[in-house]
């Protein structure tokens, strides 16, 4: 079993308390970096749980620090997720962000999971971030906001006599002003329509270091073409990119929580190298 110091605390951004889980590394070991985690949206956060954990745990084994941070309105952090917006999720990072740089004493990375990279990618241009690690990343957000809609318009093609949904139709309640409740989540307009704007990439890269890892149940596993374009795009705009793939699920999405092991090892694997030191 993997032995690490572990706290769990509240950190104060005004009014808001955002809960923050920190792995350190074992007492008397030396400190490699800091890394602060920034999760996926709504369910994927939870389906995920399992693998940043033990992510978080092997990092710290290897002389990390983490933390995983949940946002507010989301996992323990105060508030309700009717109330969280894209702009306030985007200061929930570069407070946390901060706040560990000065714990830690060092620059740390992010970390992203799915639409978590999204969040850091509107984060980045007020933060002194160097490197980052992007798990299998969301390249856009109107493709993110409408794959969870649809979760919605399924389930109102399944109700007998029930007005049947779109997620243009849904996208329009919310251009309106509307909340929408999908999943047992209440979808408030000022976090989807920032969100649906969001596109991964930008000036805000160059000379930054990316570790972009996927996984797939394919034999081998390969990046899929449009992750393999986007992560060329950043290169262009000078950030120094590593795109790989390993086998794996998509445990943000399985029915069961589930684990991937081979992404835990190639992260560690990856981030013990000379360029992440």
């Amino acid at each position: 079993m993997i032995r690490t110091g572990t706290e769990a605390f509240y950190l104060s951004r005004g009014a808001h308390r955002l809960f923050c889980l920190l792995q350190s590394p074992p007492p008397g070991g030396s400190l490699r970096g800091a890394i602060l985690h920034v999760p996926a949206f709504a369910e994927e956060m939870n389906k995920s749980r399992r693998v940043v954990a033990e992510t978080a745990l092997a990092l710290a084994a290897h002389g990390w620090q983490v933390m995983v941070l949940d946002l507010q309105g989301t996992g323990d952090s105060g508030g309700d997720f009717a109330d969280a917006d894209w702009p306030g999720w985007i200061e929930d990072v570069r407070f946390a962000w901060r706040w560990l740089e000065q714990r830690s004493g060092v620059i740390p990375a992010l970390w992203g999971l799915r639409t978590g990279c999204l969040l850091i990618n509107d984060a980045l241009s007020d933060l002194a971030c160097e490197r980052l690690l992007y798990w299998q990343p969301t390249l856009n957000g109107d493709t993110a906001l409408a794959q969870f809609l649809r979760l919605r318009a399924m389930a109102s093609v399944a109700k007998a006599n029930a007005p049947k949904e779109t997620t243009r139709s849904l996208i329009g309640a919310l251009e309106a002003g509307e909340a929408v409740e999908v999943a047992g989540y209440l979808l408030a307009p000022s976090l989807a329509l920032p969100l649906r704007q969001t596109r991964l990439g930008g000036p805000a890269y160059a000379g930054k270091m990316v570790l972009w890892i996927e996984v797939s149940s394919a034999n081998p596993p390969a990046l899929p073409p449009t992750s393999e374009a986007r992560a060329q795009e950043l290169r262009q705009t000078g950030a120094r990119v590593d795109a790989r793939c390993v086998e794996g699920l998509g445990f943000w999405m399985t029915q069961e929580i589930d684990e991937c092991p081979k992404l835990v090892e190639a992260t560690v694997t990856a981030l013990s190298s000379v360029p992440w030191l």
